[in-house]
């Protein structure tokens, strides 16, 4: 007879498993609902290929879970975030009181920090102005925009930016693909701009 929830092949009574046979059907049936150490995914490809739907490996190295769905198809159901990278600068820009970084978890991106002139003035925009380039790895299929922190020092009429992370496919005046631009109708400028935004790549 089938037992439990996942209907595991033990015979009772005058029927319980005596043979090899029995203990293999029962390893079988179980073995579908472990989850599998595997040190990646090429390791989890080769190995588990012909795994049905619902099998569950996890990577022995930084604990990556990933599930078997229909179709063959493997899904991340956890997986650890990475650490924080540099956010390239473009030339002319450094890091402001908060260095500007940028993590990719999963298929979302997220960016900190503030970024100021290397020379001290005032970053103005009389239409775009390119700040840094997300790596490739983070540029989206779709145009990501958010509202941009700036200083409240001085003359500001708004205090408010914009920042950009152009898609793939996309050029501007300022820069293609991946650029990080900042837009803003303050005409006195700002000291720093925040590029603090949240995005998905897909």
């Amino acid at each position: 007879m089938d037992i439990g929830r996942a209907q595991l092949p033990v015979p009772s009574g005058s029927q319980s498993p005596t043979t090899p046979g029995d203990m293999a059907a029962l390893a079988l049936r179980i073995d579908k609902f472990l989850a599998h150490p595997v040190d990646d995914a090429a390791e989890r490809d080769a190995r588990f290929t012909e795994a049905d739907p619902g099998t569950v490996t996890v990577s022995r190295v930084d604990g990556t879970m990933w599930a078997k769905i229909e179709g063959g198809l493997w899904v991340t159901v956890h997986e650890e975030p990475e650490p924080w990278r540099n956010l390239p600068l473009v030339s002319g820009f450094t890091a402001g009181e908060e260095a500007p970084k940028i993590r990719r978890v999963g298929k979302q991106v997220f960016i900190r920090g503030r970024v100021q002139r290397n020379d001290g003035g005032l970053i103005t925009s009389s239409g775009d102005v390119k700040l840094a380039q997300v790596p490739n790895d983070c540029i989206p299929v779709a145009l990501a925009s958010g509202a941009a922190g700036q200083t409240l020092l001085g003359d500001p009429v708004i205090g408010l930016g914009r920042v950009e992370v152009l898609p793939q496919g996309w050029e501007k005046p300022a820069g293609g693909p991946g650029s990080v631009i900042w837009y803003s109708q303050d005409p006195p400028g700002s000291a720093w701009v925040g590029v603090d935004l949240t995005y998905w790549i897909d």
